[in-house]
């Protein structure tokens, strides 16, 4: 696939042109944008009611201990109230949510993780999601997902009830081992001989277990940031209710062999007076995976989504020898592994918490929990406010909410990280692009239009409108500038896909970053067709901050 770039950006509604330069001199550079810090805010009564009536007025933010000034605020309900937006003209594509058929003002996206869940628990949730399905009224709009070895899209976002159940109905877990587990089988198994064979067998399966446990967990994080950057461009509250038995990520300490967990109001469970450096992920370094999690946490709470961690294991109970009196070696491993299971789940609690949702462990219904989310859905509240420290140190900052009225609690996310933003080194650049060009979903942090025009049977022109609301622009003099990288990939009949990147500095003097902010960016490209080529996806991610747009084109036949 061949590209030949323009090399001007036309800015939306206007005759002339811009033309763009590349910054080459070494001057100190200082970001004059200031952070918007969006929280989402779930009111409650004694009894656990939702409270629907509170005003902008009723609430005071505080950073660090410092008031800050309420820019925005607005309710579910205000969203719902909308006018509908336009209608595209033909030829035109976006990711913009509130154009994209059956997508939500509030969003509530379930999650069946099949990867971290046993094949025993997983009938037993799906049958009980096609329970909750059918208690759905018509406004309650959900999308389902499933996590196996990739992120599939079960049904998208819609308020149909039926389609729901039969997709859910036709789908089994990819990953679920269709038979009895080693310890079923020990159990099962009489002979003195045979269940020393399946002791050592095992033995195996958990040596292979902790193989497997890095990918899982790298996989599973990955989908929440996926998730998150999907559903980042729709405004208010978005629900990502993940139904699992535990994330795999468990925390340890590495002097002792029985994990010892705190609770903590406000951000789940933590590891006992555990410095960062004194934790393992079963017996592997856990730093790694740690600041991932905490990444990813941090681009949930940028995107505004709130996780509720569904425990779908029931009541955990250890194996007891008792029944059957084979080795003890076997129940203290079952022993071990149930402590790695209730440890395991704190993950759902720390994740839940830290987002400003709720994990809910050890139940046999899911009914409730699942009411509570959607009611969070529906009544939230959001407030947003720029903030009055402009550093970007990486200290993590505290947020806390103040109400007027009396005997109403709060729930909402106890904070954020300043990070400092840089260029993205390039092989985590091109992690980025690939994952952003290969996902099932598409990203909405950066809020694209385009239009596509056949030049003739070889090359069509594409005109890209980019919203610079996400863009990271910095001022240098009498400048501001910004980076962008731009992917453009084709998908063909056999599965490949053929992308080209292009690296777009900005460099606009006064006017024309005004105007870019209020018009935003048109870029054009003309693209030559592979062939056999049914369909183009864009990904334009901002060099800086990392906010990613991503769009699907069909392209017809010449």
């Amino acid at each position: 696939m061949k590209l030949r770039q323009s090399v001007v950006v036309l800015l939306i509604v206007l005759p002339s042109l811009v033309f763009l330069t590349l910054a080459t001199d070494q001057d100190p550079v200082f970001k004059a944008t200031t952070r918007l810090v969006e929280i989402s805010v779930v009111a409650s009564d004694d009894k656990g009611n939702p409270v629907t009536d509170l005003k902008k007025e009723d609430f005071t933010i505080l950073e660090d201990g410092k008031s800050q000034q309420l820019s925005h605020f607005f309710t579910e309900a205000m969203l719902r109230g909308a006018p509908p937006p336009p209608v595209l003209p033909k030829g035109v594509f976006t990711n913009r949510p509130e154009f994209l058929p059956s997508t939500p003002k509030s969003v509530n996206a379930i999650v069946i993780d099949y990867l971290n869940t046993p094949w025993a628990a997983q009938t037993a949730t799906r049958e009980q999601l096609l329970a909750v399905l059918k208690t759905l009224g018509e406004n309650d709009v959900v999308a389902i997902y499933t996590l196996g070895q990739t992120l599939t899209i079960l049904h998208d976002f819609t308020s149909d009830r039926k389609a729901l159940e039969e997709k859910l109905k036709n789908f089994e877990g990819t990953l679920a081992l269709r038979g009895k587990s080693q310890t079923d089988l020990i159990r099962l198994s009489s002979d003195r001989w045979s269940r020393v064979f399946l002791e050592r067998r095992a033995e195996a399966e958990n040596v292979y277990q902790a193989t497997m446990q890095r990918t899982r967990t790298l996989l599973t994080i990955r989908t929440l940031s996926l998730l998150a950057r999907h559903m980042a461009g729709i405004p208010g509250r978005k629900n990502l209710i993940w139904m699992s038995a535990g994330f795999p990520i468990s925390v340890t300490p590495t002097n002792t062999t029985t994990p010892t967990v705190l609770m903590s109001e406000s951000t789940g469970i933590r590891m006992q007076n555990m410095p960062r450096a004194e934790v393992a992920l079963s017996g592997d370094s856990a730093s790694l995976f740690l600041d991932t999690l905490d990444k990813a946490i941090e681009v949930m709470n940028d995107a505004g989504v709130a996780v509720y961690g569904l425990d779908v294991m029931g009541l955990v109970v250890p194996m007891a020898s008792a029944e059957t009196g084979f080795n003890s070696a076997v129940t203290n491993s079952a022993l071990v592994r149930f402590s790695r299971d209730q440890v395991s789940q704190s993950s759902l609690v720390e994740l839940s918490g830290r987002t400003g949702g709720v994990a809910t462990l050890n139940s046999n219904d899911i009914a409730a929990p699942m009411k509570r989310a959607l009611d969070d859905a529906r009544y939230a509240y959001t407030l947003a406010y720029y903030t009055t420290n402009p550093k970007n140190d990486g200290k993590f900052r505290k947020l806390e909410i103040k109400l007027k009225r009396p005997g109403v609690k709060l729930r909402y996310r106890n904070g954020y990280t300043a990070d400092d933003q840089g260029q993205t080194q390039a092989p985590a650049l091109k992690a980025d692009l690939d994952e952003a060009a290969k996902s099932p979903v598409i990203q909405t942090a950066v809020l694209l239009t385009a239009q596509l025009q056949s030049k003739s049977k070889d090359e069509f022109i594409l005109a890209i409108q980019i919203e610079p609301t996400q863009l990271s622009f910095q001022q240098k003099k009498d400048t501001w500038e910004a980076s962008l990288d731009l992917m453009f990939f084709q998908k063909t009949p056999d599965g490949k896909m053929n992308g080209v990147h292009a690296a777009l500095p900005l460099k606009l003097n006064q006017d024309a970053y005004q105007t870019v902010l209020k018009k935003g960016l048109l870029y054009r490209r003309t693209i030559a067709r592979d062939a056999g080529a049914y369909a183009l996806r864009v990904v334009v991610r901002d060099a800086i901050n990392g906010a990613t747009g991503t769009l699907d084109i069909p392209l017809e036949r010449p």
